[in-house]
């Protein structure tokens, strides 16, 4: 699908600090009027292009990296800077349903432990057009990864790089997390938690909504004789339609690729796939929702539920490896048309 593409939001925490400050959010000289023993790091922009393609398990696009923009300000107009220190590490989101974490499957959580990364003298600011110290600082991907030591592979899209600063005065003070004001963490200009997490985006480079067809292959019968599927291939289109508001997420026409058709001799009628969806979630696709196939052949009532693992994409191509709860198995590969 041209590298399938879905993109998940990239989440930027703002950040930035203070110590003291007294009331709501006011302007700046005002808020500094009142503090006499306060400094904070403003975050005047963020950009944030870390994105995962987490079929090739790597980071994709032009310049994968993570940029901010900082403003020093004290009681002196930055005067007092004399160095800012950052700290970052690598925190592992990826959870199964039972809250654990897992990379390809395995229960693994291969966060890092918090390390100094880079420490940034004053002479690094220049004035800005605020007449206050300003400084750009970027961390590419590779630089990142280099830092914390985790492996690129395992890394999955809702993951993250994680930051803390430490903003060091000449006289001797400093300020991190423990001293932040509430008033200025969160406001709108001044937006300074002095941590935050470089999001990482998963991507499948481009939406999967659209009609496929397909070829069903390697085809294997659920053991004890409970299904009896063709020894050939099977071939036919599918559709997976879009659910409105829902980010990944989409309704299959034929969850089973007609393999359910083939397989097993039952009444159409009583097939109740409807509320099956399809979830992409950065790491493969699942079935998620109604996930059961209630159908009947005679007296006995049989239920099944599929799992797709994607094999490899190449091109327009998909493949997956299909199964379900009976035993039968395929291959399937999947060619988007439209």
């Amino acid at each position: 699908m041209k590298n399938l593409n879905i993109k998940s939001l990239i989440s930027a925490v703002t950040f930035l600090i203070l110590i003291g400050c007294s009331g709501d959010d006011k302007l700046v000289n005002d808020i500094l009027e009142n503090t006499a023993s306060g400094a904070f790091l403003r975050t005047v922009s963020i950009t944030n292009t870390l994105v995962y393609d987490d079929i090739q398990k790597m980071f994709v696009g032009e310049d994968p990296s993570y940029t901010l923009v900082l403003e020093a300000q004290d009681a002196e107009q930055g005067g007092l800077l004399q160095e800012v220190e950052i700290f970052a590490n690598f925190t592992d989101n990826t959870e199964d349903t039972n809250g654990d974490f897992v990379i390809n499957d395995q229960d693994m959580d291969i966060s890092t432990m918090e390390m100094p990364l880079v420490t940034l003298p004053a002479s690094r600011f220049e004035t800005g057009p605020d007449g206050l110290p300003r400084t750009t600082v970027k961390f590419t991907a590779q630089e990142l990864i280099d830092f914390t030591g985790v492996d690129e592979s395992l890394i999955d899209g809702n993951d993250a790089f994680s930051f803390r600063m430490i903003m060091r005065l000449t006289d001797g003070r400093s300020f991190s997390i423990n001293d932040r004001n509430g008033n200025v963490e969160s406001g709108s200009f001044f937006r300074s938690p002095f941590e935050y997490d470089a999001g990482v985006s998963c991507e499948i480079t481009e939406n999967l909504a659209g009609t496929y067809s397909y070829v069903v292959s390697d085809l294997q019968s659920a053991p004890g004789g409970r299904s009896m599927c063709s020894p050939g291939n099977l071939v036919g289109m599918v559709t997976w339609t879009a659910i409105e508001g829902e980010e990944g997420e989409y309704k299959s026409s034929d969850i089973s690729f007609g393999q359910l058709g083939d397989c097993y001799d039952f009444k159409p009628e009583t097939r109740e796939d409807k509320d099956v969806k399809i979830v992409w979630n950065c790491r493969n696709l699942d079935i998620e929702e109604l996930t059961t196939i209630k159908l009947t052949d005679g007296n006995e009532e049989l239920e099944l539920s599929y799992t797709y693992t994607i094999a490899s994409v190449n091109g327009n191509t998909l493949t997956i490896e299909l199964s379900n709860s009976a035993g039968d198995r395929a291959i399937v590969t999947l060619e988007k048309m439209t």
